[in-house]
């Protein structure tokens, strides 16, 4: 089964990017530019993994999150140009599980989402931490080998 993410990004370029590097790496992306768009992906579809952008046109990142969060307890990591101390701390205590600011190399995603994806693979019962970690990583080397 491959892991699914939800990019909930208003920046195309970016998201595009993110879409093209997750998926190289074996992920499947999915991809909302709004806030309504995200959380109607996120309350419809499963996903592994979500990356949130904070500043979205049409709400705050820290409502989105707080929805999703009391939906269920998919991974979030938060992708935003709000790189102040407070912000994180305010982010990661209303439910994000991690905190990445604006701007980045997009290889710092990885490490995030591996155990990410294998947290969820285990909270569904699909398999025990370890081996979901293991197995994905394994994946993940393999994906970026062949890529070269």
């Amino acid at each position: 089964m491959t892991d699914r993410i939800l990019i909930i990004e208003d920046d195309t370029r970016l998201a595009e990017m993110l879409r093209d590097y997750l998926g190289a790496a074996g992920y499947r992306v999915e991809h909302a530019a709004t806030a309504a768009g995200g959380l109607a992906l996120a309350a419809r579809d499963g996903f592994a993994a979500i990356i949130l952008d904070l500043m979205l046109p049409d709400a705050d990142g820290l409502d989105v999150c707080r929805t999703i969060r009391a939906r269920g307890a998919v991974p979030i990591l938060m992708l935003t140009a709000r790189g102040d101390a407070m912000d994180r701390v305010i982010g990661l205590e209303i439910g994000a599980d991690d905190y990445l600011p604006k701007p980045f190399e997009p290889r710092e995603l990885l490490p995030g989402c591996v155990p990410f994806c294998a947290a969820a693979a285990v909270a569904c019962g699909r398999t025990s931490f370890a081996s979901a970690v293991w197995r994905s990583i394994g994946r993940r080397a393999r994906s970026a080998s062949t890529a070269r």
